[in-house]
């Protein structure tokens, strides 16, 4: 057997030598968390992978490595790394503010390949994420940014004759401003267009005081006697 004072200087050794590595990562830990507050994303996860197992370093090391993937762009990535966090610290808005961003880079990609169709589409759904997210982040700015792209592209196609994707668009942006009242204006177009008179007058009749609705009630009942 080792002597008494040999075994009790090798317990203490260890304690000492586990007590470091202890100390170690905790620092390590501290040093994520200080980068991680003032948003230094590579720096934090770095620090986290140091700290090993202490307290939860392997959550926030993939907490920093999601929103580097968001930094960079990689949304999708993002949003799968702050969907498995789950309901750690701000993930699950944060996954939602990754596919918001996702769908405005694919509006941006349509818009720039010419396909205006499938950019409103996902500048709705983008619309609608940031919408439900509020002031989280910025999701105002990138809010208002697509509010202003879907009501000007609804004015556009309302002034082309495409009713119907116009009253689209403004349905997608609720009561913003004027928009409930040009989405009934342009369903009410819309089903003129398709020889559906009456119920364009009802429509129209429904929003009086909205531009020209008041006469074209009156016409658009004219034209559902004659029928």
């Amino acid at each position: 057997a080792l002597p008494i004072s040999f075994a009790l200087f090798f317990s203490l050794l260890l304690s000492l030598f586990l007590s470091g590595c202890s100390g170690a990562e905790e620092r390590s830990w501290q040093s994520g968390q200080n980068a991680l507050s003032k948003g230094n994303y590579t720096e934090a996860a770095a620090a986290f992978q140091k700290a090993g197992s202490f307290q939860d370093s392997d959550r926030l090391f993939r907490y920093a490595e999601a929103w580097i993937s968001l930094e960079n762009g990689d949304y999708a990535n993002a949003n799968a790394t702050f969907l498995a966090l789950g309901d750690f610290k701000d993930c699950i808005l944060m996954s939602t503010y990754c596919s918001a961003r996702e769908q405005e880079a694919l509006a941006q990609e349509a818009f720039s390949s010419g396909d205006a169709d499938r950019a409103v589409n996902a500048t709705l759904e983008a619309y609608r994420l940031f919408d439900e997210l509020s002031l989280f982040q910025d999701s105002d700015v990138h809010l208002s940014s697509s509010r202003d792209m879907l009501y000007s592209k609804a004015m556009e196609w309302m002034n082309t004759g495409r009713y119907a994707d116009a009253a689209s668009c403004f349905d997608g942006l609720g009561s913003w401003q004027d928009s409930a009242s040009y989405k009934i204006y342009c369903s009410a177009l819309s089903l003129e267009t398709q020889h559906s008179y009456m119920k364009a007058a009802g429509l129209f009749s429904s929003i009086p005081e909205f531009l020209d609705s008041s006469s074209r009630a009156e016409a658009a009942l004219s034209q559902a006697y004659q029928q």
